[in-house]
């Protein structure tokens, strides 16, 4: 005799069916029931889902390298004090600052006083002539000096 199945009825696992691996392992023989048949094919169905699933790479990016940072005129005035090896080369360096009413003027490092005119304004560096160091145009080249042995 035939079961009459209800289509609205939600399919319910047959007892006793054990699951390994997305197959049914059931401890009964099979038989020519049909609930059995239609969870066997709803088994299918969601093999055939997953397989249709789409498997999406995830890359890394490589990280942006970081520009890096342009000094402030203070750091640079605080080098030139500081950092080198013969003070008399202090002579040869000359500071660009911009004046609110004149433009730009050029005072030697030895010159410049620091509390008079703000680092804010200073605008390039000079050594022997050559800018180095040129806010407005983010160029910084800082000259290198032979060490001294004592």
């Amino acid at each position: 005799m035939m079961e009459i199945v209800n289509p609205n009825r939600p399919i319910q696992k047959p007892e006793n069916t054990f699951f390994h691996n997305d197959s049914a392992v059931s401890s009964k023989p099979k038989s020519s029931n049909s609930s059995e048949d239609e969870w066997d094919d709803t088994l299918n169905e969601r093999k055939k889902k997953k397989e249709k699933k789409i498997k999406v790479k995830i890359t890394e990016e490589p990280e942006p390298q970081k520009k890096e940072r342009f000094p402030a005129a203070e750091e640079i005035y605080n080098r030139i004090l500081w950092d080198l090896p013969n003070p008399k080369d202090k002579n040869d360096f000359v500071v660009g600052y911009e004046d609110r009413f004149v433009g730009i003027i050029d005072v030697l490092f030895t010159k410049y006083e620091l509390g008079e005119i703000p680092l804010h304004r200073v605008r390039y560096f000079k050594y022997k002539g050559e800018i180095f160091y040129d806010r407005r145009d983010k160029r910084y080249d800082f000259p290198d000096f032979p060490v001294e042995n004592n």
